[in-house]
């Protein structure tokens, strides 16, 4: 299935989900594959808001882009979505507070490639460069610099 750009948005609904005291419940990316467009997390984000997102159950796999299907009934909504800019780390902080993250980053440099743990930090990583979908879930500081 190609559109891995549907997972940190996903993954962030489902996590509200269970942290608002829900159930865990498999939310369709297949629904936002086919319905997004262009495609971007942003653009995920405020359909689930306006639309809600079905359930992985209602909405299942089909292994490529389809046709939308808005008739699905919804499993998850979202009162409202938040966007940080840029740079802000405060914004980016005060996010995670109440739910993870989906964010961009610049996965194409070798330092990232050959990440294996901790946190991780590159100078060279820039937002001009931005390749890569992912859920952030945390952050703390390393040598005094906050993360």
């Amino acid at each position: 299935m190609s559109g891995g750009w549907t997972i940190p948005p996903v993954s962030a609904v489902e996590s509200g989900l269970v942290i608002s005291g829900g159930q865990l419940v498999s939310l369709s990316r297949q629904n936002l594959l086919d319905c997004v467009s262009p495609p971007s997390m942003a653009g995920a984000l405020e359909y689930v808001h306006e639309h809600g997102l079905a359930s992985e159950a209602d909405y299942p796999t089909t292994g490529g882009q389809g046709t939308c299907r808005q008739n699905v009934p919804a499993a998850a909504a979202l009162d409202q979505v938040h966007q940080v800019t840029s740079g802000d780390e405060v914004g980016l902080a005060a996010g995670l507070l109440q739910n993870p993250v989906a964010v961009l980053i610049n996965a194409g440099l070798i330092s990232f490639q050959l990440y294996s743990s901790g946190i991780y930090d590159d100078p060279r990583c820039t937002a001009s460069g931005v390749d890569h979908a992912v859920l952030l879930v945390g952050y703390g500081t390393a040598s005094g610099t906050a993360f």
